[in-house]
């Protein structure tokens, strides 16, 4: 049996044909000319033997095709850092005040967090002490091809991107520069969507804002017997972006190109923007520290903890920064602070702590085990590269076996 179809198609990648127009013949050739359909439709045949067939399903394409990748876990791989959001959902939540206290020092609780309510919010407010300012080291634009989007995240993504846009961080772009998104899948099940700024990040002018060091901060808390400790809500979304630097950060959507308005996560010198701009705002004021997002309040006494407690609150409300209620904790005698347990004694692991101290005993005496280099012995150089990587390692001889002395390994970028 030979099946006659006619083809139908705008899509250089689709082949549509309609079926069937069927010949009980073994060939075209026996068909008269009289029966041929061609003379009907005035279109092109295309003769297909039934042997030939096979069963497929049919694609659509009414629907253009969305710009945006997919990953399978959020620490995974190839993509490397990227620009992450937060999670968008309302993080409501109440402050937790410790059941120690007594019933008028949580009444003095009660009175500050109803005096500063309208920065106790899970919306993240926004900063005119400061704004973000990136610089480029060219003035080539940087335009990244999108990536397909898998139909499954295509929901996921609309509505993460009609969220940003309800909160006013991010706004309709007709930028040059565009950067693809990522998709997410986190180990739990659920997604997050990503930037990718990395060939931002590789040509962006770095901060050198000092940094302090956790040591020092723990060296503050010595005396101190009460804690309390807050978490700025969206902290970098709380910092706006300079009018000049928000073309750098336009990325492909379904709904059209956007870009950021306020300083997004994961860029190279967002964290030292927001470190400048804690320290604009707590100064050298005593009995308040902050890491980042993370600021410890410390006190020897009820009182002094709250005219502490006070003072941040009203820093914060004076630079426009909000609090994320949900991570407020009031009047403990312990605290954990940059992964470590604070009390009025000692600053105390977590079993997490131990974990991570067992894994580094283990692989501090696993293979491969440096040695200290004999300079009066010789060494062996072996390296190797590729487009990928590019590795080196440096090697003695002892007692017949060659034993490792340093390694070199190193990613390629645009500036090697």
């Amino acid at each position: 049996m030979v099946i006659t179809s006619l083809e139908f198609t705008t899509h250089d990648l689709a082949g549509h044909f309609e079926f069937p127009f069927e010949f009980p013949f073994s060939s075209l050739s026996t068909i008269e000319p009289s029966l041929s359909i061609n003379n009907v439709l005035d279109e092109e045949l295309n003769p297909i033997h039934d042997s030939n067939l096979k069963f497929c399903h049919t694609i659509c394409f009414a629907e253009p095709t969305a710009y945006v990748s997919a990953i399978s876990e959020e620490d995974g791989g190839e993509i490397g850092s990227l620009v992450t959001t937060p999670p968008l959902a309302s993080e409501s939540g109440t402050v937790v005040i410790d059941p120690s206290l007594s019933a008028s020092q949580i009444q003095d609780v009660k009175e500050l967090l109803l005096e500063f309510q309208d920065i106790l919010t899970s919306a993240p407010g926004c900063t005119d002490t400061l704004c973000h300012e990136i610089r480029l080291t060219t003035d080539d634009v940087i335009r990244v091809k999108p990536y397909p989007l898998p139909f499954a995240a295509r929901d996921f993504v609309t509505q993460e991107v009609n969220d940003l846009l309800s909160l006013g961080v991010i706004e309709p772009s007709d930028s040059p520069y565009c950067f693809p998104i990522v998709v997410v899948k986190k180990k739990d099940g659920s997604m997050r969507l990503c930037i990718d700024f990395r060939k931002l990040n590789a040509v962006t002018v770095f901060d050198a804002e000092n940094i302090l060091r956790q040591e020092d901060l723990f060296n503050q808390l010595s005396h101190a017997t009460i804690f309390a400790s807050c978490d700025l809500c969206k902290a970098y979304w709380q910092v706006p972006l300079h009018p000049d630097s928000r073309k750098y950060m336009a990325f492909q959507t379904p709904m059209g190109l956007m870009q950021w308005i306020r300083m997004p996560f994961g860029l190279v010198t967002a964290p030292a923007t927001f470190c400048r701009l804690m320290r604009l705002v707590l100064g050298q004021t005593p009995d308040l520290l902050s890491y980042f997002d993370d600021t410890l309040v410390f006190a020897t006494s009820w009182q002094q903890h709250i005219v502490a407690l006070r003072t941040l609150l009203t820093l914060l409300r004076r630079h426009g920064l909000h609090v994320n209620t949900s991570i407020l904790s009031i009047g403990s005698s312990s605290v954990e602070f940059l992964g470590h347990m604070g009390t009025p004694e000692k600053v105390q692991w977590t079993p997490r702590c131990d974990q991570s101290l067992v894994e580094i005993k283990r692989l501090f005496s696993s293979p491969p085990i440096l040695i200290i280099p004999d300079m009066q012995e010789t060494f062996i150089v072996r390296s190797d590269a590729s487009e990928f990587g590019i590795g080196a390692v440096l090697l003695q001889d002892r007692d017949g076996i060659l034993m490792l002395c340093r390694c070199e390994p190193k990613t390629p970028s645009a500036r090697m």
